[in-house]
């Protein structure tokens, strides 16, 4: 855990803050929900426009076919599925997201506040419940393994880390966004340490 608790202390100063300064800064130069797109729109060449667009659609597809399958091995890990029944679990994954997408942005920011404390819940008990069981140990906190996978660990430290240009996302949606996107990235990258 050494190693993590040393990336989880860096990595935000590192990379979280330069990232939401300049989607700040971006967001509030050119206001539009396209975000990242209409960035590269507005600074460079229109193939360059394309294939950044081209490769959100790639990344958007591989990213979000990735939740119904893990929705459904979830499942399958709690109770044994046949083809169909895991199939309709992957349906009502999509069908859900797409319900609550089409409903609006402020009904997807309260989904999303729900589903990380959903997420983050078991996490705190297990906290809670090794600190009343008998503490931590500074031996087992400082132990550091003898074989790393680098760039394993690299890789999803990057990716817990990852996203924060999405908040550009919302430009339009937010009231007074030069100074509320500047106040909301600072609290934003805190709140990686209590995660």
């Amino acid at each position: 855990p050494l190693i993590t608790l040393c990336f989880a202390l860096v990595v935000p100063w590192m990379w979280c803050l330069p990232t939401g300064l300049a989607v700040s800064e971006l967001a509030t130069s050119v206001r539009s929900n396209s975000g990242v797109l209409m960035w590269v729109n507005v600074a460079f060449h229109p193939v360059i426009s394309l294939m950044c667009v081209l490769i959100t659609i790639l990344i958007t597809f591989v990213g979000n076919a990735s939740y119904p399958s893990l929705a459904s091995e979830y499942f399958e890990n709690l109770v044994d599925l046949n083809g169909w029944t895991t199939a309709a679990i992957k349906i009502g994954v999509v069908v859900l997201c797409a319900g609550l997408n089409i409903s609006g942005v402020e009904i997807v920011g309260n989904a999303s506040v729900v589903i990380s404390m959903i997420t983050i819940s078991p996490f705190l008990i297990f906290m809670v419940v090794q600190l009343f069981k008998g503490g931590y140990s500074l031996e087992a906190l400082s132990h550091v393994p003898e074989n790393i996978d680098w760039p394993a660990f690299l890789s999803i430290t990057s990716w817990n880390y990852a996203n924060l240009e999405n908040a550009g996302a919302v430009a339009e949606e937010v009231a007074n966004p030069k100074t509320t996107l500047f106040r909301a990235m600072i609290p934003l990258m805190f709140t990686t340490y209590v995660a």
